[in-house]
């Protein structure tokens, strides 16, 4: 494959990352709403609640690890296309499958023997606004999973019956590990430099391939690089 159709793929594959990131949650609130609608006309108000409540937020928790996955697909790609395919490259291109198997091969080894520490190469101040949409799609993933939680527990404390209360319980501890694992792990400002973590893994493992072009080296990051491996 050429340079400029596998440049042209890419880009592709990114549409259709952020293409799902949004539409996923949507689908799945859009057919919640469908079915609440559906189980509430046989009278079975508050248990529809209950087991609605529960697939909703396991299924939000399914996709928000999905959307995460996806982000940082498109992180990886963005940093490919910056550092290979654009006019100036700064890394030898050799095929995306191959640089991919250089990255995670590189990833693997690196996260097992934790050599480096990423942060320490990210300037802050020269992050990429483009994984800024990730916010939204993290509110619309968060903001109705708290708004369940306050229904189920609205409709458990008008429960008597033990298989409701049960349920009701499960779906609101089932929440809370939905909100922690929203605040520790997916919050939006953890993600916002994925594109930057990308572009230093790509670098590093390069650098160690010794694949690096040598009208770089001079280059700020090359220099914070060598300098940490001296350090170690």
């Amino acid at each position: 494959m050429k340079r400029l159709d596998e440049l042209n793929t890419l880009r592709n594959e990114l549409l259709q990352n952020k293409k799902f990131v949004f539409e996923r949650p949507i689908l799945i609130l859009s057919a919640t709403g469908v079915a609440f609608a559906q189980i509430s006309k046989n009278g079975l108000f508050h248990i529809s609640i209950i087991i609605l409540s529960f697939v909703v937020i396991l299924l939000l928790l399914l996709n928000l690890q999905f959307t995460i996955n996806r982000i940082k697909s498109i992180a990886r790609i963005s940093a490919y296309i910056l550092l290979f395919l654009e006019p100036v490259r700064l890394l030898k291109w050799i095929g995306w499958e191959n640089s991919l198997r250089i990255y995670r091969r590189w990833q693997k080894e690196n996260s097992i023997s934790q050599r480096y520490n990423l942060k320490e190469f990210i300037d802050k101040t020269e992050l990429p606004e483009s994984m800024m949409f990730y916010s939204l799609i993290f509110f619309i993933h968060f903001i109705p999973v708290i708004l369940i939680l306050g229904a189920v527990i609205f409709v458990l404390s008008k429960q008597t019956e033990i298989i409701e209360i049960s349920i009701s319980i499960v779906t609101i501890i089932l929440g809370f590990i939905f909100l922690f694992k929203c605040i520790k792990d997916y919050r939006p400002n953890k993600q916002r430099d994925l594109i930057e973590r990308a572009r230093i893994v790509w670098l590093l493992s390069f650098m160690e391939k010794k694949m690096i072009r040598k009208s770089q080296k001079e280059d700020e990051i090359f220099a914070k690089i060598t300098k940490a491996q001296s350090s170690r």
